[in-house]
């Protein structure tokens, strides 16, 4: 039996979590390209999309509801919304090359980042190029105010290499996995348990975001809508029961019974809900959101108020400008680390993608 922990954009907390106090200026990992443009903040949030459903979605108060208490309405509902998630997944999976532009907004721990970035994919399985570079503007507290930082992601075939350059800090930090260990682990799952082992994971990219989806959320309807111009289907969807309370294993009682959660017991990066809108005419996603329910001072939800199902964004990310399957330079998935220090993550990549011995997981 494969067991994941919850699984969100890798770079999440890379700018919400440590904030280096110096201010010596970083030196930027090898490959960063030199000529990449200033942070223009998208303010994502302000973006305004316009759903079909005037309801605008369930009140996102009470726990997830386990499948079998879902009404007969409701699991047809999140049938529908799953067949076209899978669809979607699917269709990143299968394509031979991907290219497009991002942009992201986080709001957490009282701060705000903004940011832009560009992503590559070519190939498949977990020896699948891709490249994703992202650069992010911080704002908030004095100490952090207009701190930069720069990341990047590649998986060159036979590592994936995460480089990050902080403003505030001296050196850039630089984590390796090694993907012939993830290869061989697949391969002996495959040999030992055919049935656990049907789809071959992602160790990176849009994939791997798209398969942390769907190991941890489960959509439960899906309503036709507008971004911008663009006409999209918008999936809305929330935790399943067991990945929340694995995640929150002191408010299982309550998340089994589908009682209100308590906010404030809950970690700050924690989503309660996604939206996931998918573009209708090629079913490419156009922009994720995960959603944190508005609170008083007292840590009670409170509906009706912030963003869609009274929650406010604490991630946004967008794709536009999207080339589908055609040529990349070669380049783009080049890495050369030169004497530069790094961490070995392929032990904490094998376990999230359940990949690590029965004793390790």
């Amino acid at each position: 039996m494969k067991t994941t922990r919850p699984s969100f954009p890798c770079w999440l907390l890379a700018g919400c979590c440590l904030f280096p106090a110096g201010r010596a200026e970083a030196q930027l990992p090898p490959g960063f390209a030199a000529t990449t443009p200033p942070v223009q903040p998208p303010m994502l949030s302000s973006m305004p999309r316009v759903a079909s459903d005037a309801a605008n979605g369930p009140h996102p108060a009470q726990s997830p509801q386990p499948a079998a208490q879902l009404s007969a309405s409701q699991q047809a509902a999140a049938q529908q919304a799953e067949g076209l998630f899978l669809r979607v997944c699917q269709l990143i999976d299968g394509y031979d090359s991907i290219e497009c532009r991002t942009n992201h907004e986080i709001d957490l721990f009282d701060h705000q980042i903004r940011g832009v970035g560009h992503y590559y994919q070519q190939g498949h399985g977990l020896r699948r190029l891709t490249h994703l570079e992202l650069k992010d503007q911080i704002a908030g507290s004095q100490a952090v105010r207009n701190q930069i930082i720069n990341r990047l992601e590649i998986s060159d075939g036979n590592f994936f290499w995460t480089a990050r350059a902080t403003s505030g800090a001296a050196t850039p930090t630089l984590s390796r996995v090694d993907l012939a260990a993830l290869v061989q682990a697949w391969d002996q799952l495959r040999r030992s348990t055919p049935a656990a082992a049907m789809h071959e994971p992602a160790a990176s990219g849009l994939p791997r975001l798209l398969e942390g989806i769907a190991e941890n959320f489960r959509f439960e309807r899906v309503v036709d809508g507008r971004l911008r111009d663009r006409p999209v289907w918008i999936l809305e969807g929330r935790w399943k029961p067991d990945k929340l309370a694995a995640a929150v294993p002191d408010q299982k009682a309550a998340i089994e019974s589908g009682r209100l959660l308590d906010l404030k017991r809950l970690p700050a990066q924690l989503p309660e809900r996604i939206v996931l809108d998918i573009g209708q005419s090629d079913l490419f996603p156009c922009q994720l959101e995960y959603l944190r329910r508005t609170t008083n001072s007292a840590g009670q939800g409170r509906g009706g108020e912030g963003g869609a199902f009274g929650c406010r964004p604490i991630v946004v990310m967008q794709w536009f400008d999207v080339r589908l399957n055609q040529s990349i330079d070669p380049q783009q998935f080049a890495y050369h680390p030169g004497k530069l220090p790094y961490t070995d993550a392929t032990e904490k990549c094998l376990k999230e993608l359940g990949l690590a011995p029965p004793n390790q997981k």
